[in-house]
């Protein structure tokens, strides 16, 4: 069984679904397909949806109803509080405030960056992450220009205890070749940690993880796929190292 660290479930904080009832239709459609747990990561950008409460306090109001409508609905999937958080330069502020959302309370934050943003800056981002204590999980590196073009870079956040969350798009194709391609030479190259669906809904970004388990079937030795879908996962929302 999977779980799933990237999605955009949570209705009406980002650019996943719109409604409860379309949120419901995505966690029926992840059961489905394998998955029993599933972090909520809406993305965290500079604005707030109410002037009256921080980012994180609307946040975690979305992610209380939404827990409550799946038990409602008889969804028996554990949801976990999450974010994916884009480089930001007023990150300290954050910080000090406690308004960082990391992964079930952990160590781990879903960290993104701007699909063309320069290794260099990406560097000193994850740096001022690592100084607060927190361990940085990369979101789709391959999508990324700095490392599609320069795959090696991939090991520039490694040096710096960093993990990899590929989509599971991007193996299939869906995110362009460029995309697919690295997706590849990483997980060839044994520097991926996680995959997870990054959903947005039930089509094209879907949260049905059965087909990738079938692609990574004919690619990887089974223990491999578990520690990508579930064993490394299931290690951060504990708060274990990896």
């Amino acid at each position: 069984m999977f779980i799933d660290i990237h999605c955009h479930v949570m209705p009406n904080v980002d650019d996943g679904p719109e409604s409860t009832e379309e949120a419901l239709k995505i966690m029926k459609q992840a059961y489905a397909g394998g998955t029993r747990a599933m972090v909520l990561t809406p993305h965290y950008f500079n604005d707030s949806r109410s002037i009256a409460e921080s980012k994180r306090s609307v946040i975690v109001r979305h992610y209380k109803n939404i827990k409550s409508a799946a038990a409602e609905n008889n969804i028996k999937i554990n949801l976990f509080l999450g974010s994916e958080m884009l480089r930001r330069a007023d990150f300290d502020e954050i910080l000090k405030k406690g308004d960082v959302i990391t992964i079930n309370g952990s160590r781990y934050i879903l960290t993104e960056f701007y699909f063309d943003d320069g290794i260099e800056d990406m560097l000193t981002h994850i740096e001022k992450i690592r100084s607060c204590g927190l361990i940085p999980i990369i979101a789709h590196p391959e999508r990324y220009e700095a490392v599609y073009n320069f795959p090696e870079n991939a090991y520039r956040f490694l040096s710096r205890d960093c993990l990899l969350q590929v989509n599971k798009g991007s193996f299939l194709g869906k995110f362009g070749i460029k995309e697919a391609d690295c997706a590849k030479w990483l997980l060839g190259n044994g520097l991926v940690h996680i995959i997870a669906s990054d959903c947005h809904g039930t089509v094209i970004r879907d949260a049905d993880m059965s087909d990738i388990y079938q692609w990574l079937a004919g690619v990887l030795p089974k223990s491999k796929t578990d520690e990508l879908l579930h064993d490394n996962p299931k290690k951060i929302l504990l708060d274990m190292s990896i």
